[in-house]
């Protein structure tokens, strides 16, 4: 990264090989004889482990080490933004702890899930600076560091955090406000379903965008938990089917197939009921 321009190139994406060591928890110590470590892999950053390497599958469930050497010689602070990594983890930034998500362990009793990201601002050193993740996942079907971490000028990433934040916020908001709309619509004239349904249709996909991307929601309630957060992220997928279809069916009644409605409602509020009653 020696002569990358931030100013005039922008943010890198930390994109690539990642050293990768499963079932592992290495520390920055135990780098410095690193000619003895075991079982050595790499794996692309970002993907979900579950894919595993050369072919080889890895469990969703478990836990790993992530590494990576970046060469930045310069006297400004740096930034990193990273995203929602599953299910829990501690950052490593040359040999100090940066900052805990979650709970991470080797115990799935003792392990304890988050998914809010994060920006972590540091000193580069001039000669290398290591990155490493210690990474656990036991609560979710998809393991791993599953979007791009993001590396470069400390203003640039609050800009490009600031700015998603703000692109999600007036998502909501449009969504929030087209959906309330057609639900007072309905209250207005009842004898039309139509607006009910398209309304609620986009309460469920506002709410869905601000559990998703940088989990607006858990800033808005502070002491919201991960599994509240799954469980509702869950809920808006599975209910949009229905209400879809119920939408359709109200437009079109007399073209809709009234057993494959039933199915296409019945199967999501079945998953749905699974969600809320584990």
């Amino acid at each position: 990264m020696a002569g990358w321009d931030f100013k005039h190139m922008g943010l890198v994406e930390l994109t690539g090989e990642w050293e990768f060591y499963w079932k592992q928890f290495l520390y920055p110590e135990d780098f410095q004889l690193e000619a003895y470590l075991p079982n050595k892999e790499y794996l692309h950053v970002p993907r979900q482990w579950n894919s595993g390497h050369d072919g080889v599958p890895f469990f969703e469930q478990g836990y790993a080490t992530y590494r990576l050497i970046i060469i930045d010689p310069t006297d400004e602070p740096r930034s990193i933004k990273i995203p929602a990594i599953r299910t829990a983890y501690d950052l490593w930034i040359n040999g100090e702890l940066k900052i805990s998500n979650g709970i991470v362990s080797d115990n799935p009793t003792e392990a304890v899930p988050s998914g809010t990201p994060q920006v972590i601002i540091f000193n580069p050193r001039q000669d290398y600076n290591e990155i490493i993740f210690h990474v656990a996942n036991f609560n979710h079907k998809k393991g791993g560091i599953l979007e791009s971490i993001f590396y470069g000028d400390v203003r640039q990433i609050h800009s490009l955090e600031n700015q998603k934040q703000r692109i999600e916020a007036v998502l909501f908001g449009i969504l929030l406000i087209i959906g309330l709309y057609n639900v007072k619509l309905y209250q207005i004239r009842r004898k039309e379903s139509a607006p009910l349904f398209f309304g609620l249709i986009c309460l469920l996909l506002g709410f869905r965008i601000v559990l998703l991307g940088e989990t607006l929601m858990a800033h808005w309630i502070p002491g919201l938990s991960w599994d509240n957060m799954i469980r509702m992220e869950y809920l808006t997928m599975f209910l949009s089917l229905p209400l879809f279809v119920l939408f359709v069916q109200s437009l079109y009644p007399k073209e809709t197939n009234e057993v494959v409605n039933k199915v296409l409602i019945a199967i999501p509020m079945v998953l749905s009921t699974g969600v809320l009653f584990p």
